[in-house]
């Protein structure tokens, strides 16, 4: 099970893009994808407790809306996908395919726990996961490049949109509880 999980892993970072073949039909990875979000979403935490000893900010205020944003993008990025892809673009795919998909291609996020060594890691680890999200909505939804473009760009606005709102939330909420 794990060879299998970390042999995925490898062809993600190397844009196999067969893996999505693989990965839209395979249920059982919905939560090898999870567990690649959740691993994404702990390195956030990682850099923003840099920046705040850095800055001597408050380091729950960068841990937490870290954490969540990572798991929010992925969910809203992919739901926004899945409804533009299937009712307007007539792609036939699976929500859950879909999830599993942009889950495993979120992998690249995993060197922003290394952000704080150099910018260039963090500009690497974004053109990297900017490639293997468009590699894998292109297979996933069958699409051409200037539809696959479109359903990323709106799908990563509509996703960076919600995550700006539930983190000023968390940020007042935090605030609310003395947490500055």
């Amino acid at each position: 099970m794990f060879t299998l999980f970390f042999s995925r892993l490898l062809r993600v970072a190397r844009l196999d893009a067969g893996i999505y073949a693989e990965l839209k039909d395979d249920k059982a990875a919905t939560w090898q994808a999870l567990a690649v979000v959740v691993a994404v979403a702990l390195a956030h935490p990682i850099l923003g407790a840099f920046f705040a000893t850095r800055g001597n900010w408050n380091v729950l205020r960068s841990i937490i809306p870290g954490l969540q944003s990572e798991i929010i993008l992925w969910l809203v990025s992919a739901t926004t996908m899945y409804v533009i892809g299937t009712r307007f673009l007539g792609a036939t795919v699976t929500s859950w395919s879909v999830l599993r998909a942009l889950g495993f291609a979120a992998l690249p996020g995993v060197l922003y726990a290394l952000g704080f060594l150099s910018a260039a890691i963090l500009w690497i680890s974004w053109l990297w996961r900017i490639t293997t999200i468009f590699i894998a909505a292109r297979r996933v939804f069958g699409l051409g490049v200037v539809k696959s473009i479109a359903l990323m760009a709106l799908g990563g606005v509509t996703g960076v949109a919600v995550v700006g709102a539930t983190t000023l939330t968390t940020l007042q909420v935090l605030e609310w509880m003395g947490v500055r």
